[in-house]
């Protein structure tokens, strides 16, 4: 890797690493509204999908995607219409945050979903 590439890259992952993203402010406003203990389920479920993107990368999902356009073109309509159902939700929600059952377990599966 040349010098300039990384004098590029590491500045970029650096700000990248420490603003907070979508799953820093869920936590934000569930800890606030529904307390540490409910909060904590939420974060075991978007680690669950952390450690799920990272298997995926281990097992060369990357590569079957070049491998094969259609299947990543799929993917991408997939994600697609899931961040459009997402975002119809959210203006239909009208700024409420969502009411989340099932206890532990719906908090943990709602963290899950985050990180499709």
């Amino acid at each position: 890797m040349e010098l300039s590439v990384l004098a590029l890259f590491v500045p970029a992952s650096f700000f990248a690493s420490v603003t907070p993203g979508l799953c820093m402010m869920l936590a934000l406003s569930l800890g606030i509204t529904l307390g540490v203990r409910h909060t904590l389920w939420m974060m075991v479920g978007e680690l669950a999908g952390v450690a799920l993107v990272a298997l995926a990368a281990v097992l060369g999902a990357a590569v079957l995607m070049v491998q094969y356009p259609t299947v990543f073109q799929v993917f991408k309509y997939c994600g697609g219409a899931y961040l459009a159902w997402v975002g119809v939700q959210m203006w239909r929600s009208r700024g409420q945050l969502a009411a989340i059952d099932g206890g532990g377990r719906g908090l943990c599966v709602y963290g899950l979903r985050l990180k499709r």
